[in-house]
């Protein structure tokens, strides 16, 4: 019985593989997006043995008719939404429509803080960005009139990875879902 467990796991294993070659092959023949999403979202529920699933896409805003150019945010990145684009369940019949919402700082936020809080949570988040984008400011005007320009030209980029690692080294990065950071009440 010992000797045929490893035959057994590398027939299930080739089974796999060419049941992936299979789904590959007909992703790349699919043409139309709805029917590829469809496709898609059936393939990896039947991969998992899932009962149910949903497929979200991260897309951008889409520029006015007068412009060619997308919205940005605050802080000149370009807009992005979040579409809820598919939904499949085959315990029960639900109802689905496609469903767009933005995401940003602001609505992440809106998800963590308490609504009776979230009007001083905002506001503190802002000053707080104003005051660090002023003392920045400040101080890198300040060193480079005492080391001089092409140094700090050398040492801005450097001390802006220090930020890079600071949340490389933080929980943040461990954080999967929004419910990770929300508070316990």
């Amino acid at each position: 019985m010992i000797a045929d467990e490893p035959q057994t796991e590398l027939a299930l294993l080739a089974r796999q593989l060419e049941e992936l070659n299979q789904i590959g092959a007909a992703l790349a023949a699919e043409r139309d997006t709805g029917r590829l999403l469809d496709l898609i979202l059936t393939k990896a529920r039947e991969i998992t043995s899932s009962d149910a699933g949903s497929l979200y896409l991260v897309e951008a805003v889409a520029p006015p008719a007068a412009s060619h150019q997308a919205p940005a945010t605050e802080d000149g990145e370009e807009q992005k939404l979040l579409r809820f684009a598919i939904a499949q369940n085959a315990s029960i019949s639900v109802p689905f429509r496609t469903t767009t919402l933005e995401i940003t700082d602001t609505s992440i936020r809106q998800t963590i803080v308490h609504d009776r809080q979230l009007g001083r949570v905002n506001a503190t988040v802002r000053v707080a960005v104003l005051m660090a984008q002023l003392a920045a400011t400040l101080a890198a005007g300040f060193l480079a009139l005492q080391l001089g320009l092409r140094v700090m030209l050398f040492l801005g980029p450097t001390i802006g990875l220090l930020g890079v690692l600071a949340v490389w080294f933080s929980p943040l990065r461990r954080v999967r879902r929004i419910e990770d950071l929300a508070p316990s009440d």
